[in-house]
């Protein structure tokens, strides 16, 4: 299964598809619960105020929540849209100007079974979507099944996200092993999630760093940390980003910053497949 996706990566030019400048960009993590679809929600807002147009995509198969961090309910998701008559619009959910959302709501997991027709009908979704987005930032599931890495496969870049604990690190170096045996020529970078300080948030990453360099012949690039704040928990709580309801709050600062770094030149040289590229390569992974 993984030879089958990661296969995909290498023989990219042969879907046809035109390279263009958007970048696609999956947010993984190797456990659950280190605040990934939070981080992917919170980064969105950030790089919307870096006048950046947005698509979150919640491929959190059977667990898709980015629409209760920001209060919403979307009319229709992409599983709706292969059962129904629904157009590209409908699936669309704006959560503010230059972010808007695609829910993989409950049930995604039929994207493994679906009939030519239902493929047809992706792409035809696909070709009729925006092509106006500068990122579109893919919050994946967590752990190393099937679904999540197919997505992570699909994406040329990733974002990998560990908390100070041990299983978190453990679990993520798990992950860097799996896309360093299949040589995938992404982009990848980690964020340290929840530390005291920036102090430590150097510590892990560089520990995670040396071990992949030295182990893995990988080099994944940091990107930055996120201090723990008590600030995060009372906004998903009111159902609220971060980023709005405490825009001066440290973590809201990190998140500034990570935006930044990745949006500089330096990060964003490697050309990248479009949305439709991304999603073809996905259904012939899950196909």
């Amino acid at each position: 299964m993984y030879q089958q996706a990661f296969g995909l990566i290498k023989n990219k030019s042969e879907n046809g598809l035109n390279a263009s400048s958007q970048r696609i960009i999956a947010v993984t993590s190797g456990k659950g619960g280190v605040g990934k679809s939070n981080f992917v929600a919170n980064l969105a807002l950030a790089l919307a105020d870096l006048a950046k147009k947005v698509l979150i995509l919640d491929a959190d198969l059977g667990l898709a929540n980015v629409e209760l961090l920001f209060g919403v309910t979307p009319q229709c998701t992409l599983l709706d849209y292969l059962n129904s008559e629904k157009e590209v619009n409908d699936l669309i959910t704006p959560l503010k100007s230059n972010v808007d959302l695609i829910s993989g709501g409950a049930g995604l997991l039929e994207l493994t079974t679906l009939t030519v027709k239902q493929r047809k009908k992706i792409i035809q979704l696909i070709e009729n979507l925006p092509q106006n987005y500068d990122i579109i930032l893919i919050d994946t599931g967590a752990g190393i099944n099937k679904e999540v890495m197919s997505f992570v496969a699909a994406a040329r870049e990733v974002i990998l996200i560990i908390t100070p604990e041990p299983t978190s690190i453990t679990d993520a170096y798990t992950m860097l092993k799996m896309l360093a045996r299949h040589q995938l020529n992404q982009k990848i970078y980690l964020v340290v999630n929840r530390v005291r300080d920036e102090k430590e948030g150097e510590k892990i990453a560089e520990r995670i760093l040396l071990a992949a360099n030295k182990y893995l012949n990988l080099h994944p690039e940091k990107l930055g940390f996120l201090v723990e704040d008590r600030n995060l928990p009372e906004a998903v709580r009111q159902m609220k980003p971060c980023y709005w309801k405490f825009p001066n709050s440290l973590v809201t600062k990190n998140l500034k910053g990570i935006a930044r770094k990745l949006t500089t030149e330096t990060l964003t040289e490697q050309k990248n497949d479009n949305f439709a590229g991304f999603f073809t390569k996905l259904l012939r992974i899950f196909g």
